[in-house]
């Protein structure tokens, strides 16, 4: 039995033996006071949002404020989405969230459209009618957990609200896993309450995260209707996919695909000992990374290497703190990778981090320079990349190879494409003087060659820097 079934079976049962022991007046009076009437209903909203936008910037938690319209549709059981408009740096993205529990994902320019599972439902709720239908239908089962705090559990996640002293809600919260931060808390405050059509609705909307202030929206209006057309989204099925898969290079040197994430890492023999390069995403996947390898190749891991402090390239690196596996990085990217190892990382986790402050296994790669460490040249080449201000370009000289994380891209069907970073990257490599015949990169997985041939790379730049 999946732990979301046992969930609901045991919610039922509790719902069933309190539906008489439970007495909320605070709830009855909630739902008067914001004259809630259960039925049939489809709306239509607009917003206006100013996005803090944390995304793949040049310094560890930068980020950006963005304004975006945006449109929330419901039928009374038929279709519910959310479009939200997100920028990254790079690209824009659009993601709809459907009644369902579906979350789609299209990227702009693009036709590729995916679907995955919406692991909570703190987005829908953040029409209040819709979290007024849950209270409604939750009655028996909220508990009071607090001095005005109260909560429920709706698909296996315990949701909580405060009631103010007008007697609406002014927040949603729940406390959730994430991959970069740990433990953390995730809430929609809602303020400048008007009246429509006899019901009381927020004009204003505050998201966070830990506290931190990511997104203010602010309606335009509401609008009802009896009949509302349903918004078609295009669902994709999600193929479950390997973990890993190891593609051994030459005799020392092996690339790790990590198919679920579009990214890829390498793993090089050094003696009797590994060294491995990057530690995406997240602590979960990493640590299972580091069980697969040692299982496969039954030796230690002395080092891994990171370029940047992006979380496809870092965002695992708590895996290898708790491990003492020795990490290279730069200068400002040990203080935010010690500030993550201070927080609690346990939620949904099958082991839980837990930080005692102690750790400091981080070897530091000067600005500028170029550093000889576990036998790997690692060359600081931040100035030039225009991507972050710190990074690392690591040279395998035996390999006659360098690995260089998303510096570049060699796309299997498009030519190769030279920009500032691309210019920066082969200036450096000169700079180096270390032989190079292939060039290796971190991300993405899917559409690229295996690797660069650094002839063509040279012609390519050559040719941009004389144009």
């Amino acid at each position: 039995m999946t732990k979301t079934l046992l969930n609901s079976v045991l919610l039922f049962f509790y719902c069933i033996n309190n539906v008489y022991s439970t007495d909320l007046p605070e709830i009855d009076v909630l739902l008067k006071k914001m004259n809630y009437q259960d039925g049939t209903i489809s709306y239509h909203v607009k917003s206006r949002e100013t996005i803090h936008q944390f995304g793949h910037y040049s310094k560890p938690e930068e980020y950006k404020i963005l304004l975006f319209d945006t449109e929330t549709r419901y039928s009374e059981g038929k279709i519910f989405s959310k479009v939200i408009y997100e920028y990254n740096g790079n690209n824009f993205y659009q993601y709809s969230y459907t009644h369902q529990q579906k979350k789609i994902v299209k990227k702009f320019g693009s036709v590729d459209v995916k679907a995955s599972s919406l692991e909570d439902q703190l987005v829908y709720f953040s029409n209040i009618y819709l979290f007024l239908k849950a209270i409604d239908r939750n009655q028996c089962c909220i508990n009071k957990k607090g001095k005005d705090i109260f909560s429920f559990i709706s698909n296996g996640i315990e949701y909580f609200f405060h009631i103010n002293k007008e007697n609406l809600v002014d927040e949603i919260f729940y406390y959730y896993y994430d991959n970069v931060y740990g433990d953390s808390k995730k809430s929609i405050s809602f303020s400048d309450y008007r009246k429509v059509k006899n019901q009381l609705l927020p004009f204003q909307l505050e998201y966070r995260e830990n506290e931190l202030l990511l997104r203010v929206s602010e309606v335009e209006h509401y609008s009802y209707s009896d009949r509302l057309e349903n918004e078609v989204l295009t669902q994709l099925e999600i193929k479950i996919q390997n973990d890993f898969v190891f593609n051994q290079i030459t005799e020392d040197f092996w690339q790790i695909e990590l198919p679920a994430f579009n990214v890829k890492t390498y793993l090089y023999k050094n003696y009797d000992k590994l060294l491995l390069f990057e530690a995406p995403v997240e602590l979960s996947i990493n640590r299972k990374l580091i069980r697969a390898i040692k299982t496969k190749f039954e030796l230690p891991i002395e080092a891994c290497f990171i370029s940047h402090h992006h979380p496809d390239h870092a965002g695992g690196v708590l895996a290898y703190v708790e491990d003492d596996i020795p990490i290279v990085t730069t200068s400002k990217n040990v203080e935010y990778f010690k500030k993550l190892a201070k927080n609690k990382h346990s939620i949904g986790l099958e082991k839980p981090f837990i930080p005692n402050g102690s750790y400091d296994q981080y070897l530091i790669v000067k600005e500028g320079k170029i550093q000889q460490l576990f036998g790997i040249k690692c060359q600081e080449i931040g100035a030039k990349t225009s991507h972050t201000e710190e990074f690392l370009i690591f040279y395998l000289e035996e390999e006659k190879s360098v690995i260089v994380a998303d510096l570049i891209l060699f796309p299997e069907e498009k030519n190769l494409t030279i920009g500032k970073r691309g210019i920066g990257l082969y200036e450096a490599i000169l700079a180096s003087k270390v032989v190079v015949e292939k060039i290796y990169t971190n991300w993405p997985l899917t559409g690229q060659q295996k690797f660069g041939d650094y002839s063509a790379f040279e012609k390519a730049v050559k040719q941009k820097i004389e144009n």
